[in-house]
């Protein structure tokens, strides 16, 4: 249960940070790989190459920016049911992933402890589960 709250907040508290910055409406994602190519992500590819990667997650660039604060935020109620924290932790690992694709940042302690964490969940029997999911502890 408490690493489960630590999870949640590691990421609930990103999300709020976000949202104070506007970074929802303010950020352009489709812009950091050129950055992170400036300083070497992705040199194995040409300028232009890298400048159509940016192009192409440019008409997504808004659908990422909603998609990393709705999983963030929805930690909040990372202990409301089970299977909605497999979801966010599932989601985060792909937010990871993303992120290291596109911008080299490779968060693998955190990945670690997400798929360490949706394990344990996955294999939790019922009286266990109830002990960690439950209404005084949402």
């Amino acid at each position: 249960m408490l690493l489960c709250c630590f999870v949640a907040t590691a990421y609930w508290l990103p999300a709020v940070a976000k949202l104070k910055l506007t970074w929802l409406s303010d950020e352009r994602l489709y812009l950091l790989p050129l950055s992170a190519y400036a300083h070497g992500w992705l040199a194995f590819l040409s300028p232009e190459q890298i400048i159509e990667v940016s192009r192409r997650i440019m008409p997504i660039d808004a659908a990422m920016r909603m998609f990393v604060i709705a999983v963030e935020a929805l930690c909040l109620v990372f202990l409301w049911r089970r299977w909605l924290s497999l979801i966010l932790l599932a989601a985060v690992v792909v937010f990871h992933l993303g992120v290291f694709v596109l911008y080299g940042f490779f968060f693998w302690t955190w990945i670690l402890v997400d798929v360490a964490l949706f394990l344990l969940l996955v294999k939790l029997d019922g009286q266990a589960a109830r002990c960690v999911f439950n209404r005084p502890y949402f």
